[in-house]
């Protein structure tokens, strides 16, 4: 399975109140490597994950396309709370896949989906 393209939902300042619980039901995902999402990272964007009730402990794992001399970045992963929703980033550009403005995230745990949604934040002048 591919990693499903998601697109943000901005929030413009002083618009009012964004409903966070609708917004991390927007996508349903598969949990597994290469089974996760993909965006546009400009260092703008949260990422909401909603995780049901699961067995085990659930994780959120950022595929890193940067390289340093050369060499493999690490990814990195960070652990998620079960029957929660998450907030994850900001991330910086050079997480982003090697040519691309794409950041790579996929999901692992017990269940079979996670629902996710992004927000992009615009800037306050």
């Amino acid at each position: 399975m591919a990693r499903t393209a998601i697109t943000p939902t901005s929030v413009i300042p002083d618009s009012g109140a964004v409903n966070i619980t609708a917004l991390s039901n927007t996508t349903s995902v598969t949990t597994g490597a290469t089974n996760g999402v993909s965006f546009s990272n400009t260092g703008q964007q949260l990422l909401f994950a909603n995780v049901g009730a699961t067995g085990g402990s659930p994780t959120a794992t950022v595929v890193m396309g940067a390289t340093v001399l050369g060499q493999a970045v690490t990814n990195f992963t960070v652990n998620l709370t079960a029957s929660a929703i998450n907030q994850l980033g900001p991330w910086h550009t050079a997480d982003n896949q090697p040519g691309t403005n794409t950041l790579f995230m996929d999901f692992t745990f017990a269940a079979s989906t996670v629902t996710v949604g992004l927000l992009q934040m615009l800037g306050v002048y």
